[in-house]
């Protein structure tokens, strides 16, 4: 699949493993989710159709998201609002010995007149550990306003344009305990320390990556589509 961007020569998906991962491109997916099978006006399918089987989206509440056929993306496309909840994937597997684990998503994000011009997209990417396996911790987190901010210190550490389309992606490397931001257009982080902590939660064996939009009004909205998680 391919995504175009307002005044910009077409990117494919792979092109971000190659400029992120280079030649170590995680090769397992664990999740893929592109919305072209499910319903306009509806919540998406809580099992994506395709490979790999059994991952899965759960929304904590319906309002949260649903499926549109997106100009911007050329194609069907979830569309997450300020609804006062969450929208989660997950893979259909424990992590394993995963080294590398890769998500990515193409994304547009929406302003309107309310009382915050700079509504907040919300990403986690959770770890569960042997320790504490009900219990999602975060290893890397980061708001979305225009700026890439971290989650607890708020350190901006990029910024985007909210007129286009970017390619977002969060690379996570299990035995440095380290993650990486970047989209494209616009910037790579760098590697960052990880925020999981191994002394309370245990060994990583279980993953998702959950999102949020707030400090928004109700016209607010984030459009993604071709969320992927790859693992080597």
């Amino acid at each position: 699949m391919k995504f175009h961007f307002p005044g910009k020569t077409t990117c494919a998906v792979g092109l971000l493993n190659l400029c992120l991962l280079s030649a170590c491109t995680p090769k397992t997916t664990i999740i893929h989710a592109n919305f072209n099978t499910d319903s306009v006006g509806l919540p998406p399918a809580s099992k994506p159709a395709g490979a790999p089987v059994n991952d899965s989206i759960y929304l904590d509440n319906s309002n949260v998201a649903h499926v549109i056929q997106s100009s911007e993306m050329k194609s069907k496309s979830l569309e997450i609002r300020d609804a006062d909840g969450w929208v989660m994937f997950k893979p259909d597997q424990s992590l394993g010995n995963y080294n590398l684990i890769h998500v990515q998503w193409v994304g547009h994000q929406y302003l309107s007149g309310g009382y915050d011009q700079y509504p907040r997209m919300l990403i986690y990417l959770d770890l569960t550990g042997t320790l504490n396996p009900v219990m999602p911790r975060p290893v890397a987190l980061m708001f979305m306003d225009g700026q890439i901010r971290t989650v607890g210190t708020d350190q901006i550490i990029g910024s985007y344009s909210k007129t286009e389309n970017q390619i977002v992606s969060i690379t996570v490397d299990m035995q440095k305990e380290m993650y990486q931001i970047a989209l494209i257009p616009g910037f790579n982080s760098g590697w960052l320390p990880w925020h999981y902590d191994k002394s309370v939660v245990g060994e990583p064996d279980g993953l998702a990556v959950r999102m949020a939009l707030g400090d928004g009004d109700s016209n607010s909205r984030y459009v993604m589509d071709d969320v992927i998680v790859e693992a080597k």
